[in-house]
C-alpha cells in the first residue's frame, strides 16, 4: 500500500495515478468495499474535474460513485455526483442511471425525462428495449 499512496500524492497529476484510483477503487468496489471504493472514485474525481482533467476518467468514477452511493441509500449525493452530465449528457446510460436514483427517492415523472432521454440516446435494441421496461413500470 505505501508504493500506492506514494503515488497517488506525490505522481497525483499523472496519468498512472488517476489509473491506480480508478483500478482501487473498482477492486474494493467488487470486493463489497464501498467506502474505501468511495474514497479513491472520489480523489479521481477531484484529480481530473476541470479544464485540463481527463474527462473519461471524470465520468466513470461519477458513474461509479453514483451507483455506490445509490446502493447505500444516499440518492441526493448520487444525484449531486452526476449532476455535472445528467442535464446535458450525450450518454443514455447517465441518464438512465438518474431515472434509476430518481425512482428510487419515488420522483417518478423525473425518472420518466430521463429514461425518456435515456431510451432516445441508446443506439441498440436490448437498451432500448430495458429502458422502455422501466418506463412501462412507471405506469403501473
Amino acid at each position: 500500500m505505501l508504493l500506492f499512496d506514494e503515488l497517488t500524492s506525490s505522481y497525483k497529476n499523472t496519468g498512472y495515478a488517476q489509473i491506480a484510483l480508478l483500478t482501487k477503487g473498482s477492486s474494493d468496489a467488487r470486493n463489497g468495499n464501498n467506502e474505501a471504493a468511495l474514497i479513491s472514485f472520489s480523489k479521481l474525481i477531484n484529480l481530473t474535474n476541470g479544464m485540463g482533467g481527463n474527462k473519461l476518467f471524470n465520468k466513470i468514477a461519477r458513474v461509479s460513485s453514483a451507483r455506490l452511493l445509490s446502493a447505500n441509500g444516499e440518492l441526493n449525493e448520487a444525484l449531486k455526483v452526476l449532476e455535472k452530465y445528467s442535464s446535458s449528457s450525450t450518454n443514455a446510460y447517465i441518464h438512465e442511471l438518474t431515472g434509476d436514483i430518481l425512482l428510487k427517492k419515488e420522483e417518478k415523472l423525473l425518472a420518466k425525462e430521463q429514461y425518456i432521454l435515456a431510451k432516445d440516446k441508446y443506439a441498440d435494441e436490448t437498451s432500448i428495449a430495458i429502458v422502455s421496461i422501466k418506463i412501462s413500470n412507471l405506469k403501473s
